[in-house]
């Protein structure tokens, strides 16, 4: 069985094509850098308010600013979760 002999005609075709996207795309980077000059690009850091953290002073009521949870309290936290129960699906 003889095999048909391989066009080039289609891949020049293609390759045409590449060569010219390629140069597009060089010629619209080169326009887009030389026009970039023309704007300032120079990134300044933006400016925060500076951040205050709360004092541990105590309130003049006796209760303090950052409440703290006693170790006791989290201790007696239940441990364990009762299982849900599971409602039969009908396939």
């Amino acid at each position: 069985m003889a095999r048909a002999p391989l066009s080039t005609e289609t891949s020049k075709v293609y390759v045409g094509m590449l060569i010219i996207t390629c140069l597009a795309r060089a010629g619209g980077l080169t326009v887009m850098v030389l026009d970039g000059g023309e704007y300032d690009w120079a990134q300044k850091a933006p400016t925060t308010p500076d951040l205050k953290l709360p004092s541990d002073t105590p309130k003049p009521d006796g209760s303090s600013a950052n409440p703290v949870i006693a170790p006791t309290a989290v201790a007696e936290a239940p441990t364990s979760v009762a299982p849900a129960a599971v409602v039969p699906v009908a396939p």
